[in-house]
């Protein structure tokens, strides 16, 4: 946390932040083709990319298609997780996992399934990864209805005078 955040209350941020911890996020580029401009392209399979959370990472497009490799350390084996990837530059849910089990994504229940990333504008859009403990199984039907209202909350909201 030193290198996220200066502080002279550094026990206090401890006591703050013990529940916080870094995903490990890997992406793989699996060989793979298509067709644009007329002509088949073929994109070659390379070396898995790993993030660092505490540097900016370019990524290109081709490559966060697909659904990366997240793992993290579960406090129990029992423990549920709900896992959420979030554009913040336009303010879009990709991905919204519940009830995951195991410190990966293996076996979530899918809300939302990975989207991958397609901007509208050529422009670098920051991504956020995010995992959160929960205190008890979470009904899909009811993480569903959340997740469209909110989504017809920010269409209403972005539309209104």
């Amino acid at each position: 946390m030193a290198r996220v955040l200066v502080t002279n209350h550094s026990s206090s941020l401890q006591a703050a932040v013990s529940n916080i911890q870094v995903l490990n996020v890997t992406f793989l580029q699996r060989a793979t083709k298509y067709f644009a401009c007329d002509m088949t392209i073929q994109v070659p399979a390379e070396a898995p990319t790993t993030i660092d959370p505490l540097q900016p990472t370019l990524l290109p497009q081709i490559l966060i298609q697909h659904q990366p490799q997240v793992t993290w350390t579960p406090r129990t084996s029992q423990t549920l997780y709900t896992f959420i990837f979030y554009d913040t530059s336009y303010f879009f849910l990709h991905t919204f996992f519940v009830n995951c089990n195991g410190g990966s994504l293996d076996g979530c229940e899918v809300v939302r399934p990975w989207l991958g990333t397609s901007p509208v504008f050529l422009i670098n859009s920051p991504y956020i990864f995010m995992v959160f403990e929960q205190k008890s199984r979470v009904p899909i039907a009811t993480a569903q209805q959340a997740t469209q209202e909110t989504a017809a909350e920010g269409l209403i909201g972005s539309t209104s005078p």
